[in-house]
């Protein structure tokens, strides 16, 4: 099944966090496992930089439309990279005789 590997980052000004919390951005973050579920979406990993305002995802989904379903309602709150990825083992092959 495919995977995407999703790079989030916003300006310090923008934070959701400390300590100007914005609890409506912070919501719409809490949405994604739930959406994820109701998407078909595997999460693989979702960790965090605070320090560098960055979020990294690795999701797993069979129509890349289900991935928009699952983080959709974030896009406002910075910029999303979202790049299709595949396994070492089979890239590693690709330029094999």
């Amino acid at each position: 099944m495919p995977h995407y590997h999703i790079t989030f980052t916003h300006s310090p000004e923008n934070c959701m966090g400390v300590p100007n919390p914005d609890k409506e951005a912070m919501e719409l973050w809490k949405q994604i496992e739930p959406n994820a579920s109701d998407n078909n979406v595997k999460i693989e990993f979702f960790k965090m930089n605070p320090t560098e305002h960055k979020i990294f995802m690795l999701l797993e989904a069979e129509d890349y439309l289900n991935i928009e379903k699952t983080i959709g309602q974030c896009k406002k709150t910075g910029v999303f990279s979202i790049t299709p990825v595949i396994d070492w083992s089979v890239g590693s092959r690709l330029n094999e005789e």
